[in-house]
């Protein structure tokens, strides 16, 4: 009888330790499904900054090449040596060719985009100017006229194997390569009702007159894909000269598209994917700045502090996004210098207050 009821009590024992288990398991998996769960918090990427090139005037005629990125941080000269300069990005953004006077005649100079490796790439005593990148890297174009006459000119970036592409019956200027590097497509002619679009290979054969008309016509660029040339002329403005508006044709020069009206036009420039275009228009009225479709319609005005932007000069952002810009002195807040203004026009920066102009984002950014 005992050992019958050691025997009860030990299964009795296991039965409420095999019990209590199963609530205590029961209970701990209640409290691991409330527990709170902590994912890892994944954050977006910071906005990102990018650099822009512009021209900082130190007097009437003298001016040194900066660069600042686009929050207004890390404002540098690169130059530090008073001239005048037109420049310009490689396509790769790591070189900033340039031309100055320094020697008293205008060379073309290369150097890195910090301002460091500074080279002089020609030597001739005769002016050498406007330099143009191949979209490779690989080589300039530039007007020259150590032939006596102006011409344009080709060399390697290093400033070897110069070769001379064309004379110039008349003034020669923005020279400019196709996106794919077989053409180069330039203004030529005086500055009066005679100014044309010219195109030509990249070894100066197969010149073409493209726009061939009675009425002055000034090359802007080519369009991103290399499909349109964007100009300005005053066509449709009686041929006045002080009129302008903007156009754009494709490479031969066929397919008009007009884009404004006004006859203020002062400049435009493609986004950089070819589907919207910035074009200033000083128009009363017109409001300065504006983006439009790329066949000029849907025109929406881009306005800064509720100012209307009037501008030479406006730059897109490589990503599209933001279009840098020197305002006409006075026209926002009696002040200058570089802006950058985001193209939904919700926020309006001022970069530097120096006396500036032509700013040129840095590639690839």
């Amino acid at each position: 009888m005992k050992r019958y009821l050691r025997t009860l009590s030990l299964v009795f024992c296991l039965l409420i330790t095999l019990i209590l288990s199963s609530i205590g398991q029961t209970a701990l998996s209640q409290q691991t499904l409330n527990a709170p769960v902590y994912l890892p918090i994944i954050m977006g990427d910071p906005p990102k900054i990018m650099p822009i090139a512009f021209r900082g005037w130190v007097s009437t005629n003298k001016q040194d090449i900066y660069t600042i990125n686009d929050d207004g941080s890390q404002l540098k000269n690169l130059t530090s040596n008073p001239a005048m300069f037109h420049f310009v990005w490689s396509p790769d953004g790591t070189r900033i060719a340039f031309d100055t006077n320094w020697n008293g005649y205008s060379d073309i100079y290369i150097m890195n985009a910090d301002g460091s490796g500074l080279v002089r790439l020609t030597t001739d005593p005769a002016s050498d100017s406007s330099p143009s990148w191949s979209p490779d890297g690989t080589r300039l174009t530039f007007t020259s006229t150590r032939s006596g006459t102006q011409g344009i000119y080709v060399m390697n970036s290093d400033g070897s194997n110069v070769v001379h592409l064309i004379d110039c019956s008349a003034v020669c200027q923005y020279l400019h390569w196709s996106p794919d590097g077989s053409k180069i497509a330039f203004t030529l002619g005086p500055f009066d009702n005679t100014r044309e679009i010219y195109a030509m290979n990249t070894d100066g054969t197969g010149l073409t007159n493209l726009t061939e008309n009675a009425y002055y016509d000034e090359i802007l660029e080519w369009s991103p894909d290399g499909s349109r040339i964007l100009f300005l002329s005053n066509r449709d403005q009686s041929g006045n000269l002080d009129r302008m508006d903007a156009y754009h044709m494709n490479g031969v020069g066929t397919d008009l598209i007009r884009l404004t009206t006004s006859g203020y036009v002062q400049s435009a420039t493609w986004s950089p994917e070819g589907d919207k275009i910035a074009v200033s228009d000083f128009a009363i009225g017109n409001e300065g700045l504006s983006i439009m479709d790329s066949d000029g319609s849907n025109s929406s005005v881009l306005l800064c502090q509720s100012n209307a932007i009037l501008s030479y000069d406006p730059a897109w952002s490589p990503d599209g996004k933001k279009i840098a810009y020197s305002p006409f002195e006075g026209t926002i807040g009696n002040t200058t210098g570089i802006y950058v203004s985001t193209i939904d026009g919700l926020t309006c920066q001022h970069l530097t207050a120096m006396l500036a102009s032509g700013p040129i984002w840095k590639p690839g950014e």
